[in-house]
């Protein structure tokens, strides 16, 4: 392969990526601005809407590849929430902590979502997540955080 024909394919791979990139931040606004518009529910205490908002933007998520990434992540937290505060169903509610702690561990609650509740809740599928990863982890090697 010649120097230039080298260079063309470099430079297509770079704008590939580049392409590629530009199309996922757009992806993860738009699961972003479902999410806003499900907060947006909840705060109107329309909570089986924004249960519902949150399952389509789950849904983008996933078809768009974005179900193991930080907006997926944010999306289980918030859907904790209305779980918990809003269709009262703490079982739920602690299963969608479970599942955004396994995809992001440095997950957080929205300050302006947070309740003592939802903290604790967080916390406890922290430990959780940390426990089980211990337990999966051979004996004398290093865990996360350790």
């Amino acid at each position: 392969m010649t120097a230039a024909r080298m260079r063309a394919l470099l430079c297509g791979l770079c704008v590939a990526g580049q392409v590629r990139a530009e199309a996922g931040e757009a992806d993860v606004r738009r699961i972003e601005a479902m999410r806003a518009k499900a907060v947006a529910h909840y705060d109107a205490l329309e909570f089986e809407a924004a249960r519902g908002g949150l399952d389509e933007a789950l849904a983008a998520a996933r078809a768009v590849g974005l179900d193991q990434a930080a907006v997926a992540a944010r999306l289980h937290v918030t859907l904790a929430i209305v779980w918990v505060g809003g269709l009262r169903d703490r079982y739920r509610g602690l299963q969608e902590m479970l599942t955004a702690v396994r995809i992001d561990p440095a997950v957080d609650i929205d300050p302006t979502l947070a309740t003592l509740e939802t903290q604790e809740l967080l916390q406890s599928a922290r430990d959780a997540v940390a426990t089980q990863r211990a337990a999966r982890a051979p004996s004398g090697a290093p865990t996360a955080g350790g």
